[in-house]
C-alpha cells in the first residue's frame, strides 16, 4: 500500500469513527428522551386524575344547585300562592268594610292571619335571597374550575404534542 492510499484508510477510519460517537450520541439522546417521555406521561396520567376529581366535583356541584333551584322554585311557588292569598284577603277586607261594626272579631282575626302570612313571606323571602347568593357564589366556583380544567387540558395538549414531537424524533434517530 502507498502512503496515499494509506492516508484515504486513515481517513475512512476518522470517518468511521465520529459516525461511531455521532451514534453513541444520538443512542444517549434518544435515551434521555424516552425519560423525559416516561416523565411526560406520568405527569399527564396525574393531570387527568385530577381532571377527573374536578370534573366529579363539578357534577356534584352541579347536582347541588340543581337541587337548591327546586327548593327555591318551591319557595317562589309559596310566595306566589300566599300573595294571591293575601290579595284575596285583602279585596274580602275592602269589600267588607260597610259590615266593620258588625264583623269587628272576624277582620281582626283575618288581620292576625295576614300578618302571620307576610311573617312567613318575609322568613321565605330571606332564605330564598341567600340561597340566590349561594348559587352565584356556587357559579363563581364553579367558572373557576372550569377555566382551570381548560388550562390543564391546554397543558395535557402541549405536553402530548412534545411527547409526538419526541416519538418522531426517536423514530428519526432510531430507524
Amino acid at each position: 500500500m502507498d502512503s496515499e492510499q494509506e492516508v484515504e484508510v486513515d481517513e475512512e477510519k476518522t470517518d468511521i469513527d465520529e459516525q461511531t460517537v455521532d451514534i453513541g450520541k444520538l443512542h444517549t439522546d434518544v435515551a434521555v428522551q424516552e425519560a423525559l417521555n416516561k416523565e411526560y406521561k406520568s405527569t399527564i396520567s396525574e393531570q387527568r386524575i385530577s381532571i377527573r376529581e374536578l370534573r366529579s366535583e363539578l357534577l356534584r356541584r352541579d347536582a347541588d344547585i340543581g337541587e337548591q333551584q327546586v327548593r327555591i322554585d318551591h319557595y317562589a311557588s309559596q310566595i306566589d300562592r300566599l300573595e294571591r292569598k293575601i290579595a284575596a284577603q285583602k279585596r274580602l277586607d275592602s269589600e267588607r268594610q260597610s259590615e266593620i261594626m258588625t264583623q269587628r272579631g272576624e277582620i281582626d282575626s283575618q288581620q292576625a292571619r295576614i300578618a302571620q302570612q307576610n311573617m312567613v313571606i318575609n322568613n321565605q323571602q330571606t332564605r330564598v335571597a341567600d340561597q340566590a347568593a349561594e348559587i352565584q357564589s356556587l357559579k363563581a366556583c364553579i367558572a373557576e374550575q372550569a377555566v382551570e380544567i381548560h388550562n390543564r387540558q391546554a397543558m395535557i395538549d402541549e405536553l402530548e404534542a412534545e411527547i409526538n414531537k419526541l416519538r418522531k424524533r426517536i423514530g428519526v434517530h432510531s430507524g
